[in-house]
């Protein structure tokens, strides 16, 4: 089975192919195949509604306020694409099946299903977006814009009752995903990808401290650690529950390390960052 669709992220519109290979490993999570069941309603195998789908789910990650700032820093600070990419659609695929276990309704089973199907073309067109649209992706063929379709082929998708139908539920679907604890889960693996990162600058920083560092060397090692602490405030640690080793003892190590060295009191070094949730507490 081969499906092709057109994705509209930022006025920019991509065609997809999903190989025959992973859509058959996809469709084992539910032990359906796509077109066995409709997604919503009797339109649903149409191209411009699977488009619309594809479209609401990665303008929904990119508007969360965690997923675009977090995969935004995992890019600046080295992590290649293509991981990026691999992580996030292996993060979909798991959010899919999870919301699969929460769903109290239809729309919702077939929305988390449809996630979950789908995870490739997502994660390759919020990957794209986030790095600006640079060099089209290796399944992306063509740019033209959503306009170019036909008015009439428009008015007479909006004119029908049932696409009204479709619409609504697949609003009332969204609202679930977000409001779902897998996807509270997703951003908190998400924050994975960048942690491990983070965590061996900081500790090899650390490490340095007990070099004989003299000069411009030391120097440096100043300015490096002054831009790593800028680095940590970047990364806006407090939209998700970081691991508790990050917030004190890696920062509190540094952090008296520096001032040991240096005689200076860093006081903006990020030792006691807001809390992500209520129920969190500092040890």
């Amino acid at each position: 089975m081969q499906v092709a669709s057109v994705m509209v992220v930022r006025q920019t519109t991509y065609q997809f192919k999903i190989q025959p290979g992973q859509a058959a490993h996809e469709e084992a999570l539910f032990g359906h195949t796509a077109h066995e069941e409709a997604l919503f309603g009797h339109a649903a195998h149409e191209e411009a509604l699977i488009n619309s789908i594809l479209q609401e789910i990665v303008e929904l990650l990119l508007n969360d306020g965690v997923t675009q700032p977090l995969l935004s820093k995992a890019s600046q600070i080295g992590i290649a694409s293509e991981r990026i990419e691999r992580q996030l659609r292996a993060l979909l695929k798991d959010l899919g099946a999870d919301l699969k276990t929460e769903s109290e309704t239809v729309e919702e089973r077939r929305i988390a299903k449809f996630i979950a199907l789908n995870s490739r073309p997502v994660a390759l067109a919020v990957v794209k977006s986030i790095e600006g649209f640079e060099d089209a992706a290796r399944d992306v063929q063509g740019k033209e814009r959503v306009e170019d379709s036909s008015e009439e082929d428009t008015e007479s998708e909006t004119d029908e009752p049932v696409q009204e139908n479709e619409e609504n539920n697949l609003a009332r679907a969204k609202r679930s995903v977000v409001k779902s604890a897998a996807f509270a889960n997703m951003h908190q693996q998400l924050w994975h990808l960048v942690f491990p990162t983070l965590n061996a600058k900081m500790l090899a920083y650390v490490d340095k401290a007990g070099e004989d560092l003299t000069g411009a060397d030391k120097n440096s090692w100043l300015s490096e650690g002054r831009a790593l602490a800028t680095e940590l405030f970047d990364v806006r640690l407090s939209s998700v529950n970081v691991c508790k080793n990050m917030r004190t003892s890696t920062l509190d190590r540094t952090k008296h390390t520096i001032e040991a060295w240096t005689e200076e009191t860093w006081n903006w070094w990020p030792l006691r960052l807001p809390l992500p949730y209520p129920d969190d507490k500092y040890t």
